[in-house]
C-alpha cells in the first residue's frame, strides 16, 4: 500500500484594529435608518477575504446592544456591526484589549452575550472565567485544528471591575498563560496567541514585546499576532526553545478607525498558509 499522505491546507488571514469611533457608527445609522448598516465600511474588502479559509480580526471595541453606542475614550459599538463583519467573511474575533473594561462588569456580560449568540461557525476569545481561566477556544478547518488565546498588556488603568465573573488575562500573568497554553497545546495543530501590547503611535518594537513573544514561543505558541499601536510594526521568525519556528507580527496597525495621521491609515493583513 503506497498511498500518499493527504496534505491538508488552510489559508489564514489576520487583520488589525477594528476601532469603531463615533464617526463610523453615526454614518452606519445614517445609511441604515432604523438600524446600523456598517456594510459600506467593509464592502471593498469582500473579494480579498474570499481568498482565505479563516479570517481573524482584532475587535477593539465592545459590541452589544445593552449600552448606547459611544466612541473615544470609552467605546461601545452597536451589535449590528457583526452582521457586516460576518458577511464580509470574519469568523474569528479577538476581544482582549485596552478597551475591554470600558463599560465595567455589565459591559463584559453584554459583550459576551452578543458573541455567544453569533452563528456556530464564529469563535471569539479574550474574556476568561476569573475562577478557572479554562475558556479554551478551538476551531477545526480542513482537518487542521486551531487553538486561540487573546491577551492584553493593560486596560487603560481600569482594574478588573468588582463583581465581574469574566475578565481579561494580562500579559504579565505568566502563571495563568503558561497553564492555558499547556492545557491547549495537545489539542490543536496550530496555537494562535494574540497580544495587545506596545506603544501607541510607535513603529518601534519594545524590548518587552520581544521578550514576551520569545517567552510565548517557548511555552508553545505557533503564531503570535500583535495589535494596539494603531501603526505598523515589524515582524520576525522566532526560534522556540524546542526548535519550532514561530512567526510574530508585532503590530498589524489599524483596519478601520477615524484616526487621521498617515501612518494610522496604513494597516497590514497577515496571510499565512498552513499545511498538515
Amino acid at each position: 500500500d503506497d498511498a500518499q499522505p493527504v496534505v491538508e491546507t488552510v489559508r489564514f488571514s489576520a487583520t488589525g484594529d477594528d476601532l469603531i469611533h463615533d464617526g463610523i457608527f453615526l454614518q452606519a445609522k445614517q445609511r441604515g435608518g432604523d438600524h446600523y448598516d456598517f456594510s459600506f465600511a467593509y464592502e471593498n474588502m469582500r473579494d480579498f477575504y474570499t481568498q482565505f479559509d479563516v479570517n481573524w480580526l482584532n475587535q477593539e471595541t465592545l459590541v452589544n446592544d445593552a449600552f448606547a453606542p459611544s466612541g473615544y475614550p470609552m467605546f461601545s459599538t452597536p451589535g449590528d456591526i457583526t452582521d457586516a463583519l460576518y458577511d464580509i467573511g470574519f469568523r474569528v474575533f479577538s476581544l482582549s484589549n485596552n478597551h475591554s473594561y470600558d463599560k465595567g462588569a455589565a459591559g463584559i456580560d453584554a459583550s459576551r452575550e452578543h458573541w455567544a449568540a453569533m452563528p456556530d461557525d464564529v469563535v471569539s476569545m479574550g474574556f476568561y472565567n476569573l475562577d478557572t481561566y479554562d475558556d479554551y477556544v478551538y476551531q477545526t478547518v480542513n482537518g487542521i485544528t486551531f487553538g486561540y488565546l487573546s491577551y492584553t498588556e493593560h486596560t487603560n488603568g481600569l482594574p478588573t471591575p468588582s463583581g465581574a465573573t469574566y475578565g481579561v488575562v494580562y500579559l504579565d500573568d505568566r502563571d495563568t498563560i503558561a497553564r492555558q497554553i499547556a492545557a491547549m497545546r495537545p489539542n490543536c495543530d496550530v496555537l494562535v496567541v494574540s497580544c495587545h501590547w506596545g506603544v501607541e503611535g510607535s513603529h518601534t518594537v519594545t524590548d518587552a514585546q520581544r521578550e514576551t513573544a520569545q517567552w510565548l514561543a517557548d511555552q508553545g505558541a505557533d503564531l503570535i499576532i500583535g495589535t494596539h499601536p494603531h501603526v505598523l510594526q515589524n515582524a520576525q521568525w522566532l526560534t522556540a526553545a524546542d526548535g519550532r519556528q514561530v512567526f510574530t507580527a508585532y503590530s498589524l496597525g489599524n483596519f478601520i478607525s477615524t484616526q487621521e495621521k498617515p501612518n494610522q491609515l496604513v494597516g497590514a493583513i497577515l496571510s499565512v498558509q498552513l499545511e498538515k
